[in-house]
């Protein structure tokens, strides 16, 4: 149906290409093997939107927002082959060191960023990778291993 047709939009002064899309086959077709997709989610949690941005020096940005009732879970990418090797400290919000988990070789740095919502950040071949939510440290885990590069 139309719904699931991507909405694309150029911003001509930033370079920033963007569409949004609502249906997970066409952003997997559109945007390629670049693209991280959980199969596995929590109870509860569905697709809102994707969206994938582009820009003239190569950068791309992918956001993937699930919804389950209030609660949203957003799973970003920014993909960046020049600047990619810039891997940032992070710290939580009072200051303390988080703390690093490694999963399936992937360096995780969990942050709190108030309330119940935990952030986790890692790296991946260009790509900084994050992961918000209402969640349990052990449901971010259980997203990071079940995310999977787009078949080929």
């Amino acid at each position: 149906g139309t719904e699931d047709k991507a909405s694309d939009h150029t911003n001509e002064s930033t370079g920033e290409f963007t569409t949004i899309f609502k249906n997970i086959d066409e952003a997997r077709n559109r945007i390629g093997t670049i693209l991280l997709l959980p199969t596995e989610l929590p109870a509860g949690y569905e697709l809102d939107w994707i969206e994938w941005s582009k820009y003239d020096d190569q950068r791309q940005y992918i956001t993937q927002i699930y919804k389950n009732k209030q609660d949203l879970l957003e799973i970003s990418q920014l993909i960046d082959s020049v600047r990619s090797q810039d891997k940032t400290f992070i710290q939580n919000i009072d200051g303390s060191f988080a703390e690093e988990v490694v999963v399936d070789n992937r360096h995780i740095v969990f942050t709190k960023l108030g309330g119940k919502i935990k952030r986790a950040v890692w790296y991946e071949d260009d790509s900084r990778c994050e992961i918000i939510g209402n969640l349990t440290e052990e449901e971010i885990v259980n997203i990071i291993k079940s995310l999977d590069k787009s078949p080929e």
